[in-house]
C-alpha cells in the first residue's frame, strides 16, 4: 500500500495524477495510459474544479502531476493548475510532458508550474534545442526543470484476462505504480488507485475483446458521504483491483521503446509472448521481499520522509 498519514483530518501522500487529456501526439507502444487507442478527449475544467474542491477536503499531497496523453494538447492548462494552486490541495505542482509542444506552451504555464519533467523519448524529430529552450525559460521563473530520457517501455498490455489469481495478487502487491509511486489519480468523480481502470477498455476495445466497467468497479465516488474513510480503505486493500487482470503492472519484461504505426492503432497486433514469459519473475521477487522489509521499517518508523526516502531507494534499484 502506498504510505499516507493523517493531519488535520486529511489524508497526507507524496503525490497524485491527473490525466489532462486522454491523447497523445505520439503513439508508444505500451504506453501505461493506452493513449494511442483513446479518442481525443481534453477534460472540462468544471469537472475538474468540482472533483477538486471535493478531494481536497480529505486529501493533501506533496506534488500534483498533470499528466496525460500529453497535457500540453489541452488549450486551457493554465486554468487547471491556478485550480490546483488555489484549491490548496498540493505543494508543488508538475507538469509531465514529452516535449515537443513545449515552443508552444505560454510563459503564464512557466510562470504558473513549479517543475516542469519531460520524458525524452528516442524520437528523430525531437532535438536538443527544444529541451535548451524550455530550459531558459524554466530559469526564467524559478520552475524546476528536469528531463528523463526513456529508451524502452515494460510490457503492461494482455490479450487474455488473467486467470490465475495468485499471479494477479503477486501482480497488484508488486505494483510500483500503486504502490510506491504514488501515482494515485480522479477522473469524472471517482477516485482511483491507480490509472489502469480508466484505459484498459480502450486497448481491449482494439483487439476485439470486452471487459467489465472498470472505472465503475475500481472507482470510489468523490460525491458521496465518509470521502476520507472510503479513500484510506481502498489505499489499503488487501486485494488486487478488478483492473489488475488485464495488466502486467511494473513486472512486464522491457522492451525497445518505438511509435506504433496508424495501422497498429486501429487493429494492435495480440502479443505473442504468453503472460508467464512476459513477467519478469526476478524482478517481481525482488520488489516483493523489498516490499516486506519496507513494510516492517514503516511500521517501526512511520515517516512520510522515509516513506519517501525509501520509494527513491527502491527505483533507483529496481530500474535495471
Amino acid at each position: 500500500m502506498p504510505f499516507v498519514s493523517l493531519k488535520n483530518g486529511r489524508i497526507c501522500s507524496q503525490k497524485i495524477e491527473y490525466n489532462l487529456v486522454d491523447h497523445c501526439n505520439f503513439s508508444c507502444d505500451e504506453c501505461s495510459h493506452s493513449s494511442p487507442f483513446m479518442a481525443k478527449k481534453s477534460q472540462l475544467l468544471e469537472q475538474f474544479i468540482a472533483d477538486l474542491s471535493r478531494l481536497a477536503q480529505v486529501y493533501r499531497v506533496r506534488r500534483f502531476r498533470f499528466v496525460g496523453g500529453e497535457p500540453l494538447l489541452h488549450k486551457k492548462i493554465v486554468d487547471f493548475v491556478r485550480a490546483v494552486r488555489k484549491s490548496g490541495l498540493a505543494d508543488v505542482i508538475e507538469v509531465v510532458s514529452n516535449g515537443v509542444l513545449l515552443d508552444r506552451a505560454p510563459d503564464e504555464l512557466f510562470q504558473e508550474i513549479d517543475s516542469l519533467s519531460v520524458s525524452w523519448y528516442p524520437d528523430p524529430n525531437f532535438g536538443d534545442g527544444i529541451l535548451d529552450r524550455a530550459n531558459v525559460k524554466c530559469q526564467q521563473f524559478g520552475t524546476r526543470f528536469r528531463v528523463h530520457r526513456i529508451n524502452r517501455f515494460r510490457r503492461m498490455q494482455v490479450s487474455q484476462a488473467i486467470t490465475d489469481e495468485k499471479l494477479v495478487e503477486d501482480i497488484y502487491r508488486s505494483c510500483q505504480i500503486a504502490h510506491t509511486w504514488n501515482c494515485q489519480t480522479f477522473y469524472d468523480g471517482n477516485f482511483y488507485l491507480c490509472s489502469r481502470p480508466l484505459y484498459t477498455k480502450g486497448y481491449r476495445r482494439r483487439i476485439g475483446r470486452g471487459t467489465e466497467d472498470l472505472k465503475r468497479i475500481d472507482g470510489i465516488p468523490l460525491h458521496e458521504p465518509n470521502l476520507r474513510s472510503r479513500i484510506l480503505e481502498e489505499l489499503n486493500r488487501p486485494r488486487a483491483l478488478a483492473s489488475c487482470k488485464y495488466c502486467l503492472g511494473t513486472v512486464g519484461r522491457y522492451q525497445p521503446w518505438r511509435q506504433m504505426s496508424v495501422a497498429e492503432r486501429r487493429q494492435p497486433p495480440v502479443p505473442e509472448t504468453s503472460v508467464i514469459d512476459a513477467v519478469d519473475k526476478v524482478r517481481m521477487r525482488s520488489i516483493l521481499a523489498w516490499r516486506a522489509v519496507e513494510s516492517r521499517i514503516l511500521k517501526v518508523w512511520p515517516s512520510m520522509h522515509l516513506a519517501r526516502a525509501l520509494n527513491v531507494a527502491m527505483t533507483g534499484i529496481m530500474r535495471h
